[in-house]
């Protein structure tokens, strides 16, 4: 028995080697596919302030926005037509999330992707005559879908630190768990027993 266990523990140790880099901490991207953001040409760009951070998440704020950064989500630029004020959400384990307040501004121009959510009856469908099943929760996962370069400008951000061009979709866009969902079930088409819902996938 202990022979077999140490076999399991063997191949389960190979396998987190030979897929690291799956499993190293950060945000990934996904590669060859980036999001277009779709709106009304006529419109006229809306420019918000920043608005003020609470000084007890200010230095939580400010080292998810460092975050970010060196993870190539946001960029800093000077200046920008569109400017979106940020909302700081504190999540269980204490760490900032943030979201853009994109309903003031970039989400009533767009044209929205209406791509359908699974219905609960369609995902158990997916994943019937199964006997073990897991779920892969991909951490921040809008934030690993790039946007394209010429759509960036929509959702910029202001902060007290000034303004960042997001290069990913970001939280709070009107169209973005439609494009998630269409992109994940593209890459993940054909594989049996899989089913896609947001951004959890389970097997």
């Amino acid at each position: 028995m202990e022979v077999k266990k140490l076999s399991a523990v063997n191949e389960v140790q190979q396998l987190l080697q030979k897929y690291s880099s799956v499993l190293e901490e950060g945000i990934g991207e996904i590669k060859d596919i980036q999001a277009r953001l779709t709106i009304n040409q006529s419109v006229k760009p809306i420019f918000c302030k920043a608005r003020p951070v609470p000084f007890a998440l200010k230095t939580k704020v400010e080292e998810e926005i460092e975050n970010l950064v060196n993870q190539g989500v946001l960029k800093k630029v000077n200046s920008s037509n569109w400017a979106t004020p940020v909302v700081p959400i504190v999540k269980p384990n204490g760490k900032i999330r943030l979201c853009g307040d994109f309903k003031t501004t970039i989400n009533k121009f767009f044209l929205v992707d209406n791509h359908p959510l699974s219905t609960v009856n369609e995902l158990f469908s997916n994943v019937a005559g199964g006997d073990k099943f897991t779920k892969i929760d991909l951490s921040q996962a809008y934030l690993h879908l790039p946007v394209h370069t010429s759509d960036r400008h929509l959702l910029t951000l202001n902060t007290h630190k000034g303004l960042y061009e997001c290069t990913r979709l970001m939280f709070g866009v009107a169209s973005a768990t439609a494009i998630w969902q269409r992109e994940i079930e593209k890459i993940l088409i054909g594989i049996p027993g899989v089913t896609v819902f947001l951004d959890d996938y389970s097997l």
